[in-house]
Formats: C-alpha cells, structure tokens, sequence
C-alpha cells in the first residue's frame, strides 16, 4: 500500500506542480484532497506518509526554500486534520463543500507563511511577505483554486454516481 501511496503523492505533485506553472494566479492542491481523503477514512498512517512524501516532493522542487520547509508544513497539516476529522463524519454534504472550501483557503494560507518563514530565516534572501503573499494574489489565487477543488469533487461524485449507474444493478 505505501507503493500506491507514493506513486499517488507523485501524481499529485505532478499535477499540482505544472498546473499551477501554467497559471501565476492559481494554486492547485490535489495532494492535499488526497490527504483530507484518507484523514476522512480513518487510514491515519497512509495520511501521515502522503502528506510527508508530498511535502518531500514539493521541497524537492523548490529551490529557494530550505529543504524540509514543506515537509513540516504538510505533517503540520496533517495534524490539524488529524484531529478535525470529526467535522468530516458529523456534517451534511454542503456543510462538507464549505469546510473542504475554508480547509483549502487555511492550507494556502499555512503554506505561503511557512515559505516566508523558511526563506527569511535559513537563506541569504530576503521576501517580503507582502510581496510574496500580496492581498489580491492570494485572495484571487485562493478563491480560484478552491472553485477548481469544488468542481474537481462535485464531477468526481458526478462521475461516481454515473458509473454506479451505468455498471452496477441495485
């Protein structure tokens, strides 16, 4: 199972990655979908080690950053949805959709300050956090990414229900 998952965390940070090259204004979080999936479900050890071999991928490409800034970022995530997974198993289906919206807002959020910290403190450079996390960029890049993730988990369950329509007898 740890074989899946680690070619699943490098899917994600595939598509994370060059998507998010395509656009200056988005960010893509689909390793994070997988990791709110599996704390969702109860499989605490498939989630610690997506989070932990996807934050080693996302350190892996970034060369600014000190390595191991994305790493601490994705197993403090993980532990905040560690213990949030109550919300997921207590709330209704829109409920869900706008705690997974608010979930993916918090984690851009945790990333862009984990980024200015790692690169202020353990490099010669110096970022500005308003500069590298302006007000319009990250509202904008926030709200679109959070529509993608919306879309991406309404055609999935779409999809789903389709397919168990098509192939399977109830």
């Amino acid at each position: 199972m740890r074989i899946t998952i680690f070619f699943v965390a490098l899917a994600a940070m595939l598509v994370d990655f060059f998507l998010a090259r395509s656009s200056s204004s988005m960010y893509f979080n689909v390793g994070f979908l997988i990791i709110i999936f599996l704390s969702a479900h109860r499989r605490y050890n498939d989630a610690i080690f997506m989070s932990i071999t996807y934050g080693f991928f996302l350190d892996f490409l970034s060369p600014i950053t000190p390595f191991g800034t994305f790493i601490i970022a994705h197993f403090v995530i993980y532990l905040i949805l560690r213990y949030a997974t109550a919300i997921f198993s207590n709330v209704s289906n829109v409920a869900l959709l706008a705690v997974i919206f608010l979930s993916s807002v918090s984690y851009i959020l945790v990333l862009s300050i984990f980024e200015y910290i790692g690169i202020n403190i353990f490099t010669q450079f110096s970022a500005d956090f308003i500069s590298l996390f302006s007000a319009s960029l990250a509202f904008k890049s926030a709200i679109l990414s959070c529509v993608f993730v919306l879309c991406f988990i309404v055609f999935a369950r779409f999809s789903a229900n389709m397919f168990g329509k098509l192939f399977f007898i109830k």
